[in-house]
């Protein structure tokens, strides 16, 4: 009963200061230049419990702002992605069917001796119409690439697959690396320790 009125004596204090501290707030937008906030970031504020749990809070706030905000855009995107998808579907199907009227006039003119046969392109008033040659068109979805790889290793791209390294490889100290099961070195693995990450967790 104590523990309980005590926390409603601390939320009607952290009422009355939320005045206070709402006058010396830090309201970044982002008009506010980069050197400015760096300058105020570096400042101590928070001098106090209460402060504190004020900022907290106005941390709450600003990530339930942030999750209307992404509910509201993720409404008005996918009215907007429909609207495209749809857009863009009946652009291209009628600029697929002129195009095509276009190709049936240009044989049609060669057939009738307009255009010879070596000729590539017909030009009219508003543009031209015409057939260009494409390059041929490589498929190395049979190639067996460690053979590609051994005759010349610069036509095969090897990445290292991070996380199954992370599992199977052991950082020992000085800057060394060794594979778990065989023991081996394995060199051109950095390791950079991060410092430990500060989080805000408004309940």
């Amino acid at each position: 009963m104590e523990a309980m009125q005590a926390k409603v004596a601390v939320k009607e204090e952290i009422a009355e200061y939320d005045e206070i501290f709402d006058v010396y707030s830090v309201e970044i937008d982002n008009e506010t230049p980069e050197e400015e906030v760096q300058e105020l970031k570096t400042k101590s504020l928070i001098d106090s419990l209460q402060y504190a749990d004020w900022a907290i809070r106005r941390i709450k706030m600003l990530r339930n702002q942030k999750q209307k905000m992404m509910e509201l855009y993720e409404i008005q995107k996918e009215q907007l992605e429909r609207y495209r998808r749809n857009e863009e579907d009946r652009i291209a199907k009628n600029e697929d069917f002129w195009t095509y009227q276009l190709k049936i006039y240009f044989n049609q003119l060669k057939e009738q001796g307009f255009i010879s046969s070596k000729q590539k392109s017909y030009r009219l008033p508003h543009g031209v119409i015409g057939v260009r040659k494409l390059p041929d068109k490589w498929d190395f979805s049979g190639v067996n690439v460690h053979e590609l790889y051994e005759i010349d290793p610069e036509l095969v791209k090897m990445e290292v697959k991070k996380q199954e390294a992370k599992n199977k490889l052991e950082y020992v100290g000085d800057d060394k690396v060794v594979h778990k099961e065989s023991g081996l070195v394995i060199g051109g693995v950095r390791i950079d320790e991060q410092e430990d990450s500060f989080y805000v967790k408004p309940e």
